[in-house]
């Protein structure tokens, strides 16, 4: 029953002992990429409090951007993108304002042109992430039917109508449930 096991046996326990291994060695050199990956240093957080561009320019408001619009698209496009990647910066480590800011930031240089469907999109996530306090359903399903609405042709349009929909799902159980509450409540009267 228990016999000893043969050469090939052992050496199938070595591979598998092996293949594990590596995976947690490469596993773990991951974790500790991406954790650098995501490190935003001091210097970006307190420009992104102060209202700079991530480029070290002053930011325009959204009335000079727009007369300037005509002169430098790209220019603008630019900023909106290096804002919209400070917000998806600031949404892995936690930091559910700062991203917010920045993508708010993003959208209005971007006007109704990519990156501004990333910033709706990020924005319509970062309204119903599972560790923001936050948290506003309704909102978030206002953001994305914008998105929809105002970009039906971007790749994100199809994800943002799923969320929709599940949003939809989501409040309507919630419905449900505030009903089976109040048939509770009169039944025990």
């Amino acid at each position: 029953m228990g016999g000893e096991r043969t050469g090939k046996g052992k050496l199938v326990y070595l591979y598998l002992a092996c293949l594990i291994l590596l995976m947690v060695a490469g596993c773990a050199a991951l974790q500790g990429e991406r954790k650098a990956a995501v490190h935003i240093p001091e210097k970006e957080r307190q420009e992104s409090v102060k209202g700079e561009a991530p480029d070290g320019e002053k930011e325009e408001s959204v009335e000079e951007g727009r007369k300037g619009e005509e002169k430098r698209p790209e220019s603008r496009l630019k900023t909106a993108s290096a804002h919209l990647l400070r917000s998806k910066r600031f949404l892995s480590q936690g930091e559910f304002d700062l991203s917010m800011k920045e993508a708010k930031k993003s959208l209005s240089l971007a006007g109704k042109s990519p990156p501004g469907d990333e910033a709706l999109f990020t924005m319509g996530l970062l309204f119903i992430h599972y560790n923001n306090p936050k948290k506003e359903f309704r909102k978030s399903k206002e953001l994305f039917e914008r998105l929809v609405k105002e970009y039906p042709q971007s790749p994100l349009a199809e994800q943002a109508r799923t969320w929709v929909d599940v949003l939809q799902v989501i409040e309507k159980s919630k419905q449900v449930d505030l009903e089976i509450e109040e048939i509770k409540k009169e039944m025990s009267r």
